[in-house]
């Protein structure tokens, strides 16, 4: 595409070891679900080889559980679609969990694609303070490592049609809001963590909005990713519906940009993407 030619013009022209470094960087995270059946839970598997392509496990919490299937949303062709029982009160009532690798860096850069297909204006689940009022997280996404916990985003409602991708602060008290999301339509996150430094930068359709977030007060040192765990919570007569597709995740070189982290996924999902974009609306 155009926007990549200009990129590579980009780091040619300013002379930077960009190329070189996307070529060291270790690529630890690539997964999609386009080899799966539509309407069938996503294949899982024990991580093996140089690159996770299937989550490790998928499930849920409590009964009646709800489900993890493959499907088809606005959008997106092909993600995991995590729908909560209404019956089910039980926070986390749904899973989607990456592990069983070691990625070791203190620069992360790692994306997915989301979509909140439904979810009711009040997620009383895990409630954190959001502006003047409470907000419940519907969607959470945990980055472990081998420290501790690393950064949590969280999806939350806020009325009725949409809601607010956040960062919970580092005492887990508050949601801090970046973006404001319809219901229904599909979004790419990016997010660019420094482990050293304990800040992130995140980004919604290439654009960048939160610069600097700390996540991790005066930084840790000798970090390891080693999982990233979506958690769809449930609340009581409802039915909450989420798409996740396209995870990636890798070391990042330092030092660490957005153009580093899109030349390192360009290969891998813009032809994906450029794929589904072509595809008409499905429910």
């Amino acid at each position: 595409s155009m926007s990549a030619v200009r990129l590579l013009l980009f780091a040619a022209v300013s002379g930077c070891c960009l190329l070189a470094s996307v070529a060291s960087a270790e690529v630890i995270v690539n997964v999609n679900f386009d080899g799966d059946t539509l309407g069938a839970p996503p294949a899982t598997s024990v991580p093996s080889g140089d690159v996770v392509s299937q989550p490790y496990a998928i499930g849920g919490f409590g009964a009646p559980a709800g489900s993890v299937l493959v499907g088809n949303a606005p959008g997106m062709s092909k993600g995991a679609i995590l729908t909560t029982n209404a019956a089910n009160g039980a926070v986390g009532a749904q899973y989607l969990d990456v592990t069983g690798f070691s990625l070791p860096g203190q620069q992360l850069a790692m994306s997915f694609d989301i979509n909140i297909l439904s979810a009711p204006t009040n997620a009383t689940s895990q409630p954190k303070i959001l502006g003047g009022g409470i907000a419940g997280i519907l969607l959470g996404m945990n980055v472990h490592t081998s420290n501790s916990w690393a950064f949590r985003f969280a999806a939350a409602p806020t009325d009725a049609n949409g809601g607010v991708f956040a960062f919970r602060t580092e005492d887990n008290s508050e949601l801090i809001p970046f973006f404001n999301y319809e219901e229904g339509k599909t979004y790419r996150i990016d997010i660019l963590a420094n482990y050293s430094t304990g800040t992130l930068d995140a980004f919604v359709d290439g654009a960048q909005l939160l610069t600097g977030f700390a996540f991790w007060s005066s930084g840790a040192a000798n970090v390891s990713t080693n999982e990233f765990f979506f958690h769809l919570n449930g609340e009581p007569g409802y039915s909450n519906v989420v798409a996740i597709d396209n995870l990636f995740a890798t070391q990042a070189p330092e030092p660490a940009s957005l153009l580093v982290w899109t030349l390192l996924g360009m290969t891998t999902v813009g032809a994906a993407r450029r794929a589904r974009r072509k595809l008409p609306a499905a429910a």
